[in-house]
């Protein structure tokens, strides 16, 4: 078991972390376990056969945390589960009766993606309420000024020379207005219209809306044939819109007369259980594979998906974080990479279509908004006030069959190095 001094991240990240990613471990005076919570089992790889266990036994390093004295403590460990795998995590340990004593561990990756996404979601609120003050304060001036200049360019007294400046002029105002309306829809992110989509639809489509780009460059792009009979639920306007956006940023990274390659995928089993421990359905992954340079290097992935930031001098950093939040209320996840021999490689995560009724069952109860509203994404109309505020979906959500079986989020724990040596050997 490895300790360590407290960082101000850790802080940082406790003093944000939300209860729902929280185990609770009870054990009484010699040691015994006397009850544990629904997220201490999946945390900790325990199972309600445990109960009456010794501590020492189910988990040897966690009770190795617990001080000889009954003093209430809290530091942060990473210790080994029973499958071999290392939870980095902080406990917190405190006598809640004269022989009992409750253990509480919080998941540190959980907590800090937790926490990214809660200011992730706070940024992309401001962005939206910015974009829509902007919009009404300069699209309404916008509008009386290409008014104007429509009627002096129907005037007859003008020069060719004076009409084809005030031309000029009158087409940047109205590039202007476009932007600005451009931008007021960029951040509109929750999917209205759900339908059962194919991959080689979406992405025909995100080929297209980076063809001027891509042609301009002289970037070849190759669309790879997966397998056809896959389908996933999507409001196919806004994924377009996130998918062409990761599209756009690969096309933009790419040398001149250098190949981009696009496709869709089945992941394998082990790959699944890599990226999302626990989810038993179906995986989609709709891929990218640029030729550029790569991630930056002083950046994180998580830093790369936050809004406002850029590595370009001409854009706004918008584009990624929106991306990411449109593919997450699909109840998808992104994973992203640098690829070896140069370049980096995107892919999106969706559960395939036809699969998620199997894993649902048919005792699973569904809640009032899925049951009345008959909604695919169910999580956007229950949770979208909660999603906002913190960055994850409630609680009621998260334990619910139908949202377990259709949403990627709640399984997917990011670690770069996993993803980085499974992406970049992954044969596309």
């Amino acid at each position: 078991m490895n300790s360590g001094e407290w960082s101000d991240r850790d802080k940082d990240v406790h003093e944000g972390a939300l209860p729902t990613v929280s185990a609770i471990v009870c054990v009484n005076d010699i040691g015994h376990i006397t009850y544990l919570n629904d997220a201490a089992q999946r945390l900790l790889e325990l199972t309600p056969e445990d109960y009456g266990l010794v501590l020492s036994d189910a988990l040897p390093e966690l009770a190795q945390v617990l001080p000889e004295n009954e003093d209430a403590f809290q530091t942060r460990e990473v210790v080994r589960l029973r499958s071999g795998k290392s939870l980095t995590a902080i406990i917190q340990s405190e006598p809640i009766a004269s022989d009992t004593r409750c253990l509480l561990i919080q998941d540190l990756d959980a907590s800090s993606l937790h926490l990214d996404r809660r200011r992730r979601a706070e940024q992309l609120q401001a962005a939206s309420k910015m974009a829509s003050r902007l919009s009404h304060e300069i699209n309404n001036p916008l509008a009386a000024v290409i008014a104007g200049l429509q009627t002096l360019e129907s005037e007859t007294y003008l020069h060719a020379e004076d009409r084809f400046v005030l031309g000029l002029v009158l087409e940047e105002v109205r590039t202007i207005h476009r932007i600005m309306e451009s931008f007021s829809e960029f951040t509109r992110v929750d999917p209205s219209k759900v339908e059962n989509v194919r991959p080689i639809d979406i992405l025909e489509r995100c080929i297209a809306a980076v063809a001027p780009l891509a042609s301009k460059k002289h970037v070849i792009i190759k669309l790879g044939q997966g397998p056809e009979d896959v389908t996933f639920y999507a409001d196919e306007r806004a994924l377009i819109q996130a998918l062409t956006r990761l599209v756009w940023n690969a096309v933009e990274a790419s040398p001149p007369d250098a190949a981009l390659s696009l496709g869709w995928r089945e992941l394998g089993g082990h790959e699944t259980e890599a990226l999302l421990p626990g989810f038993r359905g179906r995986v989609l992954g709709i891929f990218g594979e640029d030729r550029g340079k790569g991630l930056p290097e002083d950046l994180s992935i998580s830093t790369i998906f936050r809004p406002f930031v850029t590595t370009k001098a001409s854009s706004v950093g918008l584009g990624l974080s929106v991306a990411q939040e449109i593919i997450e209320r699909h109840g998808g996840v992104v994973v992203l990479c640098s690829r070896r021999g140069g370049g980096a490689i995107f892919e999106a995560l969706f559960p395939i279509a036809d699969d998620t009724e199997r894993i649902i069952g048919s005792s699973a109860k569904p809640c009032a908004i899925t049951k009345e509203l008959k909604s695919r994404f169910c999580w956007i109309l229950k949770g979208a006030k909660r999603r906002t505020e913190h960055g994850i979906w409630t609680e009621e959500c998260r334990m619910c069959s139908h949202f377990r079986a259709r949403n990627l989020t709640v399984y997917h724990k990011p670690r770069a190095d996993v993803e980085k040596d499974r992406l970049c050997r992954a044969p596309f």
